[in-house]
């Protein structure tokens, strides 16, 4: 058992934190930083909306994590990529979801375990979430000919989609769902019960940890709760207004080695 208030877990957001909004890159002052962390000792976590097989491979090499809580709270893998957690869609919310998307037209698939189905429009999502780069493309598959049964037999977690209808008729219309904006016309889905917080607790109780041993950094509204419960909570600079409301430091923006000012900050690393 760790010391209250030793911190011993780090936890990461990936968009925004560690790699800029449109790139492929870590900073290479987070990864150099991160590496050195690892090389002392914590154990490192990401926490996302997107499922395992969609993280960037510069952030596995740089985070090298020891747990990714993936898919919005979803699923928990770790370093090998095995679930361990996992709180998928049940039959009824998979049969809703592809419904959704089929009777309203709307391009979007399922996230399962090991690739991401197109339920409507597979060139639509091929295209849109592929954004022409070899790395997504080879995990999105077409799934629009499967049966509800063979769909469910793929494990799905949560889903994608694409709409320009408004966000109060997204929130009505996917009521028996969790949804996340993800700016434009691209929006998450996810289970009603799970979210990221939920997950995390339940593995820092698996390593015996609580939030009073977590180091936590992010920038987005959807960070908040995990900026705000972590003990050495921290935004940054670049990050929303209320998430740094919450956090217990402030760092620097992501382009000025944010994350590496963070882990100084808290002696992580010298």
């Amino acid at each position: 058992m760790y010391k209250d208030n030793e911190i011993r877990l780090l936890i990461f957001d990936i968009d925004g934190t560690l790699v800029p909004n449109k790139t492929l890159q870590v900073v290479p002052s987070a990864k150099e930083a991160i590496q050195k962390a690892k090389a002392n000792g914590f154990e490192t976590m990401l926490a996302t909306g997107r499922p395992y097989y969609f993280v960037l491979p510069d952030v596995i090499d740089a985070v090298k994590p020891d747990w990714i809580v993936s898919i919005n709270g979803a699923a928990l893998v770790d370093g090998q990529y095995d679930y361990q957690i996992e709180y998928g869609f049940t039959l009824a919310e998979t049969r809703k979801a592809m419904d959704l998307f089929k009777n309203e037209k709307i391009t979007g698939g399922l996230k399962c375990a090991h690739e991401l189905y197109a339920v409507y429009d597979y060139p639509g999502m091929f295209q849109k979430y592929g954004h022409g780069s070899s790395f997504f493309e080879a995990h999105i598959k077409d799934g629009t000919q499967f049966s509800v049964e063979e769909m469910f037999a793929q494990k799905p977690f949560g889903g994608f989609f694409f709409t320009l209808r408004s966000h109060q008729d997204i929130v009505n219309l996917f009521k028996d769902f969790g949804v996340a904006d993800m700016e434009g016309e691209a929006w998450d889905l996810y289970p009603k019960a799970t979210n990221k917080m939920r997950l995390i607790e339940e593995t820092l109780d698996m390593l015996h940890l609580t939030w009073n041993n977590v180091l936590a950094i992010g920038d987005g509204e959807n960070d908040l709760e995990m900026v705000g419960r972590a003990k050495y909570g921290v935004c940054m600079g670049n990050g929303d207004n209320s998430v740094k409301a919450v956090a217990a430091y402030v760092t620097s923006d992501i382009n000025d080695d944010g994350v590496e000012k963070a882990l100084r900050h808290y002696k992580v690393i010298q």
